[in-house]
């Protein structure tokens, strides 16, 4: 199956990743895209995932956040790629950092066929195909919702008056910033906290392509928050 598949790549990165903990050389920065930094651990989990998915056999056009669009105009399938999502924390040691993998037939993309995204630090997975959601290849039911007073929230020295004003909705929560976007997503569509807000306008496709499929197999739809706050 495809969702097996691609959580096999996703994991097997994730093993790559932990095996590389602490080698010298990994924070350095090659690049920015978008203001963040390139460093060249997420280089090499991009090319273990690029040549892991080409020995799958499938005709991939692949996006990643590394090095943009790969592959032929013409072909079956898309894969939306972050090699290694919170690569500041894995870097620093902290452990919250994943491997998001998101497909899409060719001729659909507006929905993905099949995802997962895959934790460095705990190697457990949460996939999906167009049958359910899974979690370390077990199917989940119906998740329900938990009485959680966390709130995940990314904001910086632009936004600070509009998490201010966001906060007036969430008085007597606990307020983290994880630094890592699909697994902040995945926990929260879980119901393990109560909400995750981003409000620095930063987050791109490869980052939440995966996760935000996940949520929506479960019944949880990602929303862009637009007049609810005064800015």
């Amino acid at each position: 199956m495809l969702r097996e598949e691609v959580e096999r790549v996703a994991r097997e990165a994730a093993k790559n990743l932990r095996e590389m903990r602490g080698k010298s050389g990994l924070d350095e920065v090659l690049g920015y895209h978008e203001g963040d930094p390139s460093r060249r651990v997420d280089r090499l989990s991009e090319d273990y995932i690029l040549d892991s998915l080409r020995n799958l056999g499938y005709d991939f056009l692949v996006v990643t956040e590394e090095s943009g669009t790969i592959g032929r105009k013409e072909h079956e399938m898309i894969a939306l790629v972050d090699p290694l999502d919170g690569s500041t924390n894995f870097v620093s040691g902290i452990p919250w950092s994943s491997v998001s993998i998101a497909v899409y037939r060719s001729d659909d993309f507006l929905q993905s066929t099949a995802g997962a995204v895959v934790s460095v630090n705990e190697l457990e997975s949460y996939s999906y195909d167009e049958s359910g959601v899974y979690h370390n290849s077990e199917r989940l039911g119906e998740v329900k919702g938990r009485n959680a007073n966390v709130i995940l929230s990314y904001f910086d020295e632009t936004s600070v008056s509009l998490f201010s004003s966001v906060y007036q909705q969430f008085k007597g929560h606990k307020v983290r910033s994880l630094g890592c976007a699909s697994m902040d997503m995945i926990i929260t569509c879980l119901g393990r906290v109560r909400a995750m807000i981003e409000l620095r306008g930063r987050l791109r496709n490869v980052d939440i392509a995966a996760s935000s499929s996940f949520c929506v197999k479960l019944g949880k739809i990602p929303s862009i928050l637009r007049e609810a706050v005064e800015r």
